[in-house]
């Protein structure tokens, strides 16, 4: 079936490749003959790639040639920009260093790599009038020179700083550019030229292959699936490969051949988090097959415990060979996994052990790895499979990784820290008080507020979202909390900070709503069914509510004034809703929030069955909060119940809670919601999400 290309709405700054999505200005389109490539390496992905042929417009209509598919991706790729391309050779890297080598489109250098020499390339040279424009990063200790072309507009350079050098080509000879500098600026995390990575972080549903978590959709099949085993870990999961004693039988991966893993040539980075059921030699990666002559590299194993790593052995031969060092590059047979990352720059190998250098081993120079062989992951083809591998994690970069980098992958997004949850679930922990269960933590405080009755709240069978019970809360129209409010709720501060900056918070609960649930056209008083509270005797900060047969967002900010929160009229300047979805009664609603409290720069998105219905940015609390203690609720609070109006009020209200967790953001987005969404890790592998919410969900 042909690939649909076409635009985004006016002004929604994207377009579209089939049902995803991309950002339109930052991507560049190259092509060979009749092949065209849609790729931008600061966004790391590929749009689009093959035979014109393959792909259709939005009216559904094939291109009739190579250069009315050119002519249509000029308007669809780059919008409002209307920049020209006539489709570039796709021989293209990052640089770094003084040297300006390609991308020949539009940037040199990266926010990783920026330039720090001299630009000595007449750029306009080689480009026609009106080309287009392009982008140099460069971070120097004095302002470095420009060719004549260039021509200075506005901005001043900034030394030792991160400087964006933005040029437009007017004529030959005429440069006319700009300069922008970035104190403040945050590179592209490490996932910037990622190629592949595998994380194994999969619902048991959803294991019949190995998910690539880069985007360029580098999957592999798992060959003897019956051999693989998957263990749990406080970070995800890890797998277990050729554990069966007859070689032919065990598991191993195959990666199949894919343009992207072309990148991988003269400068590479690899990590692997590996370890073995016992020492011995022997190959558990390769980008080629022994015996084949073909160029490539392998990883593998010394009999002693080092790690290893071959460059075109083939034809190199232990003169392209590196190795590890000593007992912290040595990998563990305990079941566990060394982190090693492994750098190639064209001249040396490095290897680094949980962050640091372990060993450099200077090879031949300039060898290139490429061929176009299927990679393979647990052996390397044309050997017998390696003998009870254990791999926590799998990634190849098409650049060199800094030092700096490699020792900050725990802060970046290929971190995988151990994620504590406060996991209520069954209820009865919450209506008991006891011991959280094995996932949570000791603090299981939790105070009831509703009417006395014992059956306002109760472990029910009735339903479960999870399991076979959830918390079933009753609220009957009269009966009043401390004979004040309709409330039947529980509150507690488990899992909650002390302090404002650490409150960066997931939270996540299920709720059913029976099918006789009440929905009434004149009932528009809302009920507030989640509250997180930042005070005392106000109205939460961020709350969840339901009206009519929908649901809203309400956040609250501004500095709190009981005079002015009790005006219908004052109140709406110290309040913002987000209005959402409706109520399916009979259905299970998943929720999950995160937020930021602050006072003025917060964040709060929430999902609705796995959609993100609210994204708000901004402030997500009152100004003079900040001394309170932080709790959430959960449950029914209907304080307008009996108020005096003449809607009409049900008698009676049930909704069942089920799933209720919090936990700090330690992780990536996608990891998170591994861990927060009541269907486990199908948010890994399972249900689709914007990619763009993916690749910088919190920031």
């Amino acid at each position: 079936m042909a690939i649909q290309i076409s635009p985004g709405e006016l002004g929604s700054g994207i377009f579209w490749v089939g049902d995803e999505s991309y950002p339109a200005g930052q991507y560049f389109i190259y092509r060979v003959q009749e092949i065209v490539l849609v790729n931008s390496n600061e966004m790391g992905k590929v749009a689009l790639y093959g035979h014109f042929s393959e792909f259709v417009d939005e009216h559904q209509n094939p291109f009739s040639s190579i250069e009315d598919f050119i002519s249509y991706l000029n308007k669809v790729v780059f919008l409002d920009e209307r920049e020209s391309s006539e489709g570039n050779p796709y021989i293209y890297e990052f640089t770094g260093g003084s040297t300006i080598a390609f991308d020949r489109r539009r940037r040199y250098g990266a926010q990783t790599t920026p330039l720090t020499g001299d630009i000595t390339e007449d750029l306009s040279d080689d480009y026609l009038p009106g080309e287009g424009e392009g982008f140099i990063f460069h971070r120097a200790a004095s302002e470095p020179n420009l060719p004549e072309s260039f021509i200075k507009e506005s901005g001043e350079y900034a030394v030792n700083q991160l400087n964006i050098i933005k040029y437009h080509f007017v004529d030959k000879g005429f440069v006319l550019y700009s300069v922008m500098s970035t104190a403040d600026y945050q590179p592209n995390d490490v996932y910037d030229g990622v190629v592949i990575h595998y994380s194994f972080n999969q619902d048991p549903e959803f294991r019949d292959y190995i998910e690539d978590m880069s985007g360029y959709g580098n999957h592999g099949k798992i060959v003897n699936p019956e051999d693989i085993q998957w263990e749990s870990t406080l970070t995800g999961f890890k797998v277990k490969l050729g554990n069966n004693e007859e070689a032919e039988l065990r598991s191993y991966i195959s990666i199949p051949f894919a343009k992207s893993l072309s990148f991988v040539k003269e400068k590479f980075t690899v990590l692997v988090e590996y370890g073995k059921g016992s020492k011995s030699a022997g190959s558990f990666f390769g980008s080629y097959t022994s015996g084949s002559g073909n160029n490539g590299f392998r990883l593998g194993t010394v009999s002693d415990g080092r790690m290893e790593m071959g460059i075109n052995p083939e034809s190199e031969g232990s003169n392209g060979r590196g190795r590890s060092t000593g007992a912290s590059g040595s990998y563990p047979t305990d079941g566990d996994t060394l982190l090693c990352v492994i750098t190639y720059d064209g001249e040396s190998m490095r290897f680094y052990t949980d962050g640091k250098l372990n060993k450099s081993n200077d090879v031949t120079d300039g060898m290139n790895v490429y061929n176009d062989e299927e990679w393979t992951l647990g052996k390397l083809n044309g050997t017998t499979t390696s003998y009870r591998s254990v791999i926590s994690r799998f990634a190849v970069w098409k650049r060199v990784l800094s030092e700096d980098e490699i020792a900050a992958i725990d802060k970046y997004s290929l971190e995988k820290k151990p994620i504590e949850i406060l996991k209520y679930c069954p209820f009865q922990d919450i209506i008991e008080n006891s011991e959280l269960d094995a996932e949570g933590a000791t603090d299981s405080w939790v105070q009831r507020q509703c009417y006395r009755d014992p059956n306002d709240i109760i472990v029910s069978s009735d339903y479960a979202r999870v399991g076979t019970t959830s918390g079933r809360f009753y609220l009957r129209k009269g009966l009043r909390y401390q004979l004040e409010k309709h409330r039947t709720e529980v509150l507690s501060m488990s899992g909650m900070e002390t302090e404002m900056s650490k409150m960066k918070k997931w939270m996540s609960y299920s709720i059913f709503f029976p099918s006789d649930y009440y929905i009434d056209p004149s009932h528009t008083i809302a009920e507030v069914i989640q509250q997180l509270h930042v005070g005392f005797s106000q109205s939460p900060p961020i709350s969840i509510r339901t009206e009519l047969d929908g649901f809203y967002l309400q956040v609250c900010y501004g500095e709190f004034d009981r005079k002015v929160e009790e005006h219908a009229e004052l109140k709406e300047t110290m309040r913002r809703y987000y209005r959402f979805k409706g109520i399916t009664p009979g259905k299970w609603h998943d929720f999950i929030l995160y937020y930021e409290l602050d006072p003025t720069d917060g964040i709060v998105k929430l999902w609705l069955n796995r959609e993100l219905v609210v994204d708000h940015k901004g402030p997500t609390m009152y100004s003079n909060d900040l001394d309170y203690h932080y709790s959430w609720k959960v449950g029914l609070y209907c304080s307008q119940w009996g108020a005096g109006t003449l809607e009409t009020i049900p008698e009676e209200r049930v909704l069942y809670y089920d799933e209720v967790r919090i936990a700090n953001n330690v992780a990536p987005a996608y990891v998170m919601f591994s861990k927060m969404d009541p269907e486990g890790r199908r948010a890994l592998s399972g249900v689709e999400y914007p990619n763009y919410y993916w690749e910088r969900a919190i920031e």
